[in-house]
């Protein structure tokens, strides 16, 4: 469903790729039951308390400027995304290269060779897999 330009709900943009983005606080949200909204309200207000509390550790060491503090969960444009990519289907091919722009984004480590994840403020990206103790030192 799109809405205002923005996508709301479950969308397949590929063979390898399902989706479902939702604007948690926005009432023309499309929920398949009470359950998942239910259950997305409140994922999607811990990650932000986890998004808050990790901003604030930033300030405090002086690595982020005050100035950059994240949107609240009541700002429409910003939605959480659940992706699921077919790793199984060896004739697929799951994406091509591309950067996830996000204000936090989880990795769920999978078997999908390959997958990297750009380190915040710096040109390089990393093996989830094969650099885990770097996320670890990162964070």
């Amino acid at each position: 469903k799109i809405i205002g330009g923005n996508l709301h709900g479950y969308n397949e943009p590929s063979s390898a790729k399902m989706l479902f983005r939702a604007f948690c606080k926005c009432e023309c949200q499309p929920w398949p039951n009470e359950s998942l909204r239910c259950s997305f309200q409140d994922l999607s207000e811990r990650l932000h308390r986890l998004l808050v509390d990790c901003w604030i550790s930033l300030v405090e060491n002086g690595v982020e400027d005050q100035q950059s503090r994240p949107h609240s969960l009541e700002d429409r444009f910003c939605p959480l995304d659940f992706f699921l990519y077919n790793a199984k289907d060896s004739s697929v091919v799951n994406c091509s290269e591309h950067v996830d722009r996000g204000l936090l984004i989880a990795v769920c480590l999978s078997d999908i060779p390959g997958l990297e994840v750009r380190l915040s403020g710096q040109a390089s990206f990393l093996c989830p897999e094969e650099e885990v103790f770097l996320l670890e030192r990162e964070v």
